[in-house]
């Protein structure tokens, strides 16, 4: 009994180190996206950037470089000071989304002019 205590531990330390590797790896590609934002749309320090989000320089180094969470919240405050999607923060692939996609995405029974209008944009 005692064993099989000892390799339910280990399982689950092992469970809890690759969770931990799975969320370093997201803070990781959130703070690599923040960062080339901040260099290649605004092309600005980092001390700046920080000034802009009312947070310390330390702070946008470490979110930047993966070592720190970052909240929901804060995310939202970024995207607005970058001027994207909050989604652009997110790490993953994203579909470009087509007229013709979104048009198609409307519910049947869509009022013909709100679907020529989504066309025409």
């Amino acid at each position: 009994m005692l064993a099989l205590n000892a390799r339910l531990s280990v399982c689950a330390r092992a469970r809890r180190v690759k969770g931990v590797e799975m969320y370093e790896s997201i803070n990781e590609q959130v703070g690599a996206r923040i960062k080339y934002l901040r260099e290649k749309r605004l092309n600005i320090s980092r001390e700046e950037f920080a000034r802009r989000l009312d947070i310390s320089r330390p702070s946008v180094a470490n979110i930047e470089e993966g070592r720190q969470n970052i909240t929901l919240v804060q995310l939202m405050v970024f995207s607005g000071v970058l001027g994207v999607s909050f989604y652009d923060l997110l790490p993953g692939e994203r579909e470009a989304l087509s007229i013709d996609s979104l048009a198609d995405a409307l519910p049947a029974g869509t009022d013909s002019d709100v679907l020529a209008w989504v066309k025409t944009l």
